[in-house]
């Protein structure tokens, strides 16, 4: 489904020029254009105004300000190294909590 193949593309060129005539094709094809290149051009214009809107909403509120402190607290704190011996203490008294169950 979606694939399209030669044969395809002939059987609706050959309704289009049934159905609309050969004098009216090429109004028709270039109506077809000028309404791709429209569209293809809103959707640009509509993606920069998202982007320029994020940056200003994004400038606003602060967020690389708010960036660089997490990551100078997430540096400080070494939160690699707490979590790591989190992780042993809750392995250890896993262990401990099994062993003391089971005698």
């Amino acid at each position: 489904m979606g694939n399209i193949g030669w044969a395809e593309i002939a059987v609706v060129v050959v309704l289009a020029l049934i159905i609309f005539g050969p004098r009216k094709l090429p109004e028709l094809g270039s109506a077809l254009g000028r309404s791709i290149r429209g569209f293809r051009k809103g959707l640009k214009e509509g993606q920069e105004e998202i982007r320029s809107t994020l940056s200003e909403v994004k400038e606003a509120a602060g967020v690389s300000e708010i960036k660089d402190a997490v990551t100078e607290l997430k540096d400080s704190a070494d939160l690699r190294k707490v979590v790591s011996a989190e992780s042993e203490s809750a392995g250890s008294s896993n262990v401990q909590g099994a062993n003391s169950s089971g005698s």
